[in-house]
């Protein structure tokens, strides 16, 4: 791969994990409401989603799954519906969220399981890696090889981008602990709208 086509995969690595979706959605709430510390490990659990994913994809499985329509479908609307059921518990949890001495007291959702299961469900991820991610791999080097190091490069690109939102989140959450209950209310809406948005459009 020539530097200007690294240099392109990189940007769209960088943009697509900024780019506004269910897993930076909850990384930034859990920065906000919990703290940097305990958002790592949502934030790893996207990472070992998007591994597996990768892994998945290398043995060609992904792409017959997305030759099969109801293979496909059934993986989109499992999605769905947890991202859904993460917004309706949002919602729920914003009535039983309370300012604790010393921190915001909410009710701990997304975690290292979350994070995988957001990344296992993601039409999006599955369509990088059988769609996006083969578009770069050049036919002067090994396929494999290649196909690890621009993997390795989207997993790093994507933890990088969270990592900075989660310090972002971490550090505004100083301003915001009195808001836990709108913050809690305003993800579950736009987890629901995320939702809604892919079954309309699917």
């Amino acid at each position: 791969m020539i530097q200007s086509e690294m240099v392109a995969y990189v940007i769209t690595c960088l943009v697509g994990a900024a780019t506004p979706g269910p897993g930076t959605l909850a990384v930034i709430n859990s920065s906000i409401t919990s703290g940097l510390r305990k958002t790592l490990p949502l934030m790893v659990g996207i990472i070992v989603g998007m591994a597996v994913i990768a892994l998945v994809a290398s043995l060609g499985l992904t792409v017959l799954m997305i030759k099969s329509k109801v293979a496909f479908y059934a993986v989109q609307y499992a999605g769905v519906a947890y991202i859904f059921y993460l917004g309706v518990m949002c919602i729920v949890n914003a009535k039983k969220s309370n300012l604790a001495e010393g921190g915001l007291e909410v009710n701990t959702k997304f975690t290292f399981k979350t994070g995988i299961i957001m990344s296992l469900l993601s039409p999006k991820v599955i369509l990088f890696f059988t769609s996006l991610l083969p578009a770069f791999i050049g036919a002067d080097s090994s396929n494999a090889l290649q196909s690890l190091n621009l993997t390795l490069i989207l997993l790093a690109s994507t933890f990088a981008v969270h990592f900075v939102y989660a310090n972002l989140g971490a550090y505004t959450s100083k301003f915001l602990k009195k808001e836990v209950k709108k913050i809690e209310l305003a993800t579950g809406v736009f987890f629901v709208a995320i939702a809604l948005f892919i079954l309309l459009n699917s």
